[in-house]
């Protein structure tokens, strides 16, 4: 009767210990927000306060507060729209979102939203948020693959803020984009 209680119990804890999946079969949760592209991105000019901007930072994951990957297209009447945004951790801290149309070679930036803190040699925080629909902008070397869903070209933006310094705001992009259907 003991003996197999005793063998009952270790059946039962070789089950509860042991998994059909190997380690592998897991999503990481690193890879979860992650692995979609980059935008990299170059801010160069004043800040409100007359800090010199030579700033940059390379964006490779998906906000965690997002419901999809943070990079879709649409298409209607052989337009197309896209839209994404990369920040450089989870939380979306440092990061920026691109939103603009194409049809053929004619390119419509309908917003850029960038968001940039640093922490500064004297203690203080640099703390850069620019959202502009009306900044001078421009897309270039610009390709979309629709059947790998691949992204690729780069951008320039030039912001003058109420304060009147000029930021250029540039970098390049490569995503993979996903569609979404209105």
């Amino acid at each position: 009767m003991k003996t197999d209680k005793f063998i009952i119990g270790l059946v039962l804890l070789g089950i509860a210990f042991t998994s059909c999946k190997k380690d592998d079969d897991y999503v990481k949760w690193s890879d979860i927000y992650s692995n979609g592209g980059y935008v990299k991105v170059n801010i160069i000019g004043l800040s409100q306060d007359s800090i010199s901007l030579n700033e940059s930072f390379i964006a490779e994951k998906y906000s965690s507060y997002s419901l999809d990957q943070d990079a879709s297209y649409s298409k209607s009447s052989g337009d197309y729209s896209f839209d994404f945004s990369r920040y450089t951790d989870n939380f979306g801290s440092n990061g920026i979102s691109i939103a603009f149309t194409n049809n053929g070679n004619n390119f419509s930036v309908l917003h850029f939203d960038l968001q940039y803190q640093k922490k500064l040699d004297n203690g203080k925080v640099m703390d850069l948020s620019i959202y502009s629909s009306s900044a001078t902008s421009s897309i270039s070397n610009f390709s979309f693959d629709e059947n790998s869903g691949i992204l690729k070209g780069e951008y320039s933006f030039i912001y003058t803020p109420s304060y009147h310094k000029t930021i250029t705001i540039s970098g390049d992009f490569n995503l993979k984009v996903t569609q979404t259907y209105r």
